[in-house]
């Protein structure tokens, strides 16, 4: 009896030490959502679109932010124009 329960102790043991495991290396942008999480998937340091593998993605597409319509980088409206009276 006591042999059984050492058999049944060392069985999961023996099993879950398998060090000639190796994990998969994590790839920011290998899966959806990874581009616009705001995560460091990967641990590398960088996050989303600062990373090498989110190049390309949709999320991280420039957008031209300056909506007006004048050469300088403010958001105002140059051609509005205020009459005093």
């Amino acid at each position: 009896m006591r042999a059984l329960y050492w058999m049944m102790l060392a069985t999961p043991l023996a099993l879950g030490c398998d060090e000639d495991k190796t994990e998969e290396e994590r790839i920011e942008g290998s899966e959806a959502g990874d581009c616009s999480d705001e995560a460091d998937n990967d641990l590398d340091g960088l996050f989303d679109c600062d990373d090498d593998g989110c190049s390309g993605s949709p999320a991280c597409d420039e957008a031209d932010t300056d909506t007006d319509t004048d050469t300088d980088t403010d958001t105002d409206t140059d051609s509005y124009t205020h009459t005093y009276t």
